[in-house]
């Protein structure tokens, strides 16, 4: 062998094992890489299925993604469900239990989000034929689950109605209403802005259920409130769904009723420990 072929045959044994290094690199990078998302997946799924009395989010677009925001505010635990894979990974990179896939193909999704221990569902797609076929297989799975959904058209707010779902939100319109508020009463506005902030510990608006068991049971508006608490109730609203607006201090509270109560954030917890 003269040297000039021994060098060729060493130039390409030296190829061959760098490529065969970089493949093997590469393998052992696409190994990791899915062996961390097989991990990823396994956590989140056992942390999706621990929750209870949590929110379903379904669409993570413009209004879903600040309908979270205020969920994440409000330190209530949820989880979002999307079949875009990028809005998905905005999702992962917020740290935010998240699922990717068409709920209204597949009613595995929602299953696996625990909706049979969930607290409420929140429908917000961009596009109304969407919501209503994920409606649809909300309604299939568990038709008394308290249900919020997004609706462009009034069309699409009817077909909403049928199918039972609790609240319907049009955007435009409450963006109209909101506007037109504004100009006519500035200060009306800018006082449901400081009460319904969730970053406010001062001064917040409550919703809160009345057990069977609890203390306020069978007790008076007058017997609770005209203690000189600091604590403003504005409504109750009873089991059959009828809301009255500043109960008469004779009003008995029930089981099942539901205060709207407003007050501090410390007022509020220390009134749900000692009456609810």
């Amino acid at each position: 062998m003269n040297l000039r072929a021994f060098f060729e045959n060493d130039f390409f044994v030296v190829i061959i094992a760098i490529t065969a290094f970089l493949a093997l690199i590469a393998y052992l990078d696409a190994a990791r890489f899915k062996i961390s998302y097989y991990l990823y997946r396994r956590l989140m799924l056992r942390k999706i299925s621990k929750l209870h009395n949590h929110f379903i989010v379904l669409g993570y677009g413009r209004v879903g993604t600040n309908i979270v925001k205020e969920l994440e505010a409000e330190k209530v635990p949820f989880v979002v469900i999307d079949k875009d894979p990028l809005k998905i990974e905005k999702c992962k990179e917020k740290r935010y239990l998240c699922l990717e896939g068409d709920v209204a193909a597949s009613d595995k999704l929602l299953k696996i989000a625990n909706i049979e221990e969930a607290r409420a569902v929140i429908i917000a797609f961009g596009d109304d034929a969407d919501n209503i076929a994920a409606a649809i297989s909300v309604k299939a799975l568990r038709d008394d689950v308290f249900t919020v959904a997004r609706a462009n058209e009034q069309e699409s707010v009817d077909k909403l109605v049928k199918l039972g779902i609790d609240r319907i939100v049009q955007p435009h319109q409450i963006g109209g209403y909101h506007m037109a508020t504004y100009a006519l009463r500035p200060g009306v506005i800018d006082l449901l802005d400081v009460v319904i902030d969730s970053n406010r510990l001062d001064l917040q608006i409550e919703e809160l259920s009345v057990s069977r068991t609890a203390k306020i049971v069978g007790k008076k508006i007058a017997e609770i409130f005209g203690l000189g608490l600091p604590l403003l109730l504005l409504a109750v609203r009873a089991e059959g769904g009828s809301l009255v607006v500043l109960p008469k201090k004779d009003y008995e509270v029930k089981a099942n009723d539901k205060l709207i109560v407003m007050g501090s954030s410390e007022i509020l917890e220390g009134f749900s420990r000692e009456w609810l």
